[in-house]
């Protein structure tokens, strides 16, 4: 999850070494459209109980869903985790920088989320979607802002993202902005998912 200071085995269930204090957001953020919003389940990750600045491994069947090296960490370990908290106290990311996935034995749709890069500027993310057969069938790219910017809104209407059975998101590119680089890391909140058991 962290270069250098993870041990092998099980993901490390506290944080980094304190980081240096992370600068605020310069706006707030765009909000994803309203009707994303609209009588749809948001997953805020905020019922997880986590210490300050710990964090961890998401379990598969957390809100009906099967989660893969995804992880959730409360927001004052700073940097993009911090800017990049839409609600409350705890924001995802994906473990690593490596891709994450969200999957589903039954048909689940994403409107969207909100994205922020943790510790580079100009962070590619793609996020895919697949059938029950594995197939692609929906495909967003965006690339965000410095994270001082906040978060950036992921809408993923209309776009192929609807009753499909796995969702992926994967972080490439971008440079260092300034914070200490960790890689392509993304916090990731807000998901308004939809779909039995959700």
């Amino acid at each position: 999850v962290w270069p250098s200071s993870m041990p092998s085995g099980s993901p490390s269930t506290s944080a980094p070494p304190t980081p240096p204090p992370t600068p605020l957001p310069t706006e707030a953020p765009t909000k994803l459209p309203t009707n994303a919003l609209n009588n749809i389940p948001i997953i805020d990750f905020d019922d997880f109980d986590l210490a300050a600045g710990s964090l961890k491994q998401i379990p598969s069947g957390y809100r009906g869903l099967d989660w893969d090296n995804w992880y959730v960490i409360e927001k004052s370990y700073g940097f993009g985790m911090l800017l990049g908290t839409v609600s409350d106290h705890n924001v995802s990311f994906n473990g690593f920088g490596d891709p994450c996935s969200v999957s589903s034995t039954t048909p689940f749709s994403v409107a969207g989320f909100y994205a922020t890069g943790v510790f580079r500027v100009d962070v590619n993310v793609l996020v895919e979607s697949f059938d029950v057969s594995g197939n692609t069938i929906g495909t967003s790219i965006t690339t965000l802002g410095h994270p001082s910017g906040g978060p950036t809104p992921i809408d993923l209407q209309g776009g192929g993202f609807d009753d499909i059975f796995r969702i992926r998101i994967t972080s490439s590119g971008g440079t260092d902005a300034g914070l200490g680089d960790y890689g392509a890391r993304v916090a990731i909140d807000d998901m308004v998912v939809s779909g039995s058991g959700i």
